[in-house]
């Protein structure tokens, strides 16, 4: 079964791996740029995990009190 991009799991863990196996390569060749690749992602975790922003706001209301008289003139009606 696919997953997300059309892979199916098997090709998601190889893929996986790879990335995993890159990070690791960067870690020992260059730890400078693995340390810089690695706080950019956290910072950009950071935004994409925070809450929304509000930009507007929408009131709504209920008319409870028309329905309420349909439905008491409905019942009277029934009633007699």
């Amino acid at each position: 079964m696919a997953g997300p991009g059309g892979l199916d799991s098997d090709s998601m863990m190889l893929k996986a791996q790879q990335v995993w196996s890159m990070l690791d390569d960067m870690s020992e060749s260059d730890p400078k740029a693995y340390r810089k690749f690695i706080d950019k992602q956290m910072n950009e975790r950071k935004e994409f995990l925070s809450p929304p922003e509000t930009h507007m706001c929408v009131q709504t209301f209920m008319v409870v009190r028309i329905i309420y008289l349909i439905s008491f003139k409905f019942y009277f009606k029934r009633k007699y």
